[in-house]
């Protein structure tokens, strides 16, 4: 981890399939390119750019386990991506 890695949950990189749901722009499905216990980062392609602090609710499908609702805060964007932070831990990855 550098000296600027704020994070300290281990990520996993995986394309797994989320709906996200804002005011400003209904419900949309996104993938995303990693994911930990307290965050993930999310591709939004032509999805409309939400500013950080802005709250979502977000589905995590394709989970061995069923789908999972969380809500996530928007802490990051760039690259096309944006970075969430769950509001509970999700799960633990081993």
């Amino acid at each position: 981890m550098s000296d600027n890695e704020k994070r300290v949950r281990p990520r996993t990189q995986a394309a797994i399939p989320l709906r996200i749901s804002h005011e400003s722009f209904g419900t949309l499905t996104v993938t995303s390119r990693d994911i930990s216990d307290s965050g993930v980062l999310i591709e939004i392609g032509d999805a409309p750019l939400l500013l950080p602090g802005t709250c979502l609710d977000v589905q995590i499908l394709g989970l061995t386990n069923g789908p999972r609702n969380v809500q996530a805060e928007v802490v990051r964007i760039g690259d096309n991506g944006m970075g969430l932070h769950f509001s509970s831990d999700l799960f633990e990855f081993q």
